[in-house]
């Protein structure tokens, strides 16, 4: 699993007690190759050496 965020934001001083803060986020999450090629050979692992794999 991968993710990709951004983040962009603005947060000025009002006066010395008082900030108005403005925040918008993006995010993307998504699976990469490679955790499907670890789990295809840790499946084949385990066939070979215990004859069941976990699918």
């Amino acid at each position: 699993m991968y993710q990709d965020e951004l983040i962009l934001g603005y947060d000025p001083q009002l006066n010395d007690e008082w900030t108005l803060g403005v925040k918008a986020t993006r995010k993307e999450v998504g699976v990469a190759l490679e955790k499907v090629a670890i789990g295809f050979g840790f499946n084949t692992y385990l066939e070979i050496e215990f004859g069941s794999s976990c699918i």
